[in-house]
């Protein structure tokens, strides 16, 4: 049997777009795919394509919004008998993947009825990892799971959509301040010198005033 082999790191953290189900034989020669984007952010899919073991590719939409998912239907792209997808960036690089059926070593997931598909867990933790996967039957239908970014991984999980954990930066003089979020520092950002840290003086912009005053905060002394 032939083993897909494609370069990527098994196992990387989950930090940007994903597959999260998978139906290879939904009838009339339908292969139906689910991606999600985890993050707390839209992201460009320009140039992304989804590949399998034959190397065929399936050119993705423009962007998926933060906390979104996109259904889409490729007419006989996937083998019934064993295959894989893989998701890449407009630099070709392997972003996730997922195989059944024996395709890659490791990867033996198998449908047995027409009501089952290949589903992640509900946690995301790392990309391509067989681990992460399983077979949904009922009572799941195909789109109707719901996903969350494992709080140890390096992107964030949307709060605003089915009460998931959303993680960000509180710093207020941070330019990537997030109100609801549950703090993480190291997801600041700065384009001065972070006040927090105490290493300088910053000049406050008006983004950084306009923010201040909503929350009536006292930004004298930073400056």
């Amino acid at each position: 049997m032939f083993i897909f082999v494609i370069p990527f790191v098994a196992g990387a953290t989950v930090s940007s777009v994903v597959i999260v189900e998978v139906r290879y034989d939904a009838g009339a020669g339908n292969d139906v795919i689910r991606i999600f984007n985890p993050t707390d952010s839209t992201i460009d899919l320009t140039g992304w394509t989804l590949r399998d073991t034959a190397s065929n590719d399936f050119t993705l939409p423009s962007s998926l919004s933060a906390g979104a998912a996109q259904t889409i239907v490729a007419h006989s792209f996937l083998n019934n008998g064993g295959d894989g997808i893989v998701l890449r960036d407009s630099s070709s690089t392997s972003i996730d993947s997922v195989y059944y059926e024996g395709a890659s070593s490791g990867w033996d997931l198998t449908t047995t009825s027409s009501t089952q598909f290949l589903c992640r867990k509900s946690t995301l933790s790392n990309a391509n990892d067989s681990s992460e996967w399983q077979v949904c039957d009922n009572p799941d239908t195909f789109g109707s799971r719901t996903y969350t970014l494992a709080a140890s991984s390096g992107g964030s999980s949307n709060s605003k959509k089915g009460g998931r954990v959303r993680y960000g930066c509180k710093d207020f003089t941070a330019d990537n301040f997030t109100r609801w979020a549950r703090h993480r520092q190291s997801l600041c950002r700065y384009s001065f010198p972070s006040a927090n840290k105490k290493t300088s003086r910053i000049k406050i912009n008006k983004k950084v005033e306009k923010i201040f005053r909503k929350y009536n905060i006292d930004y004298t002394q930073y400056l």
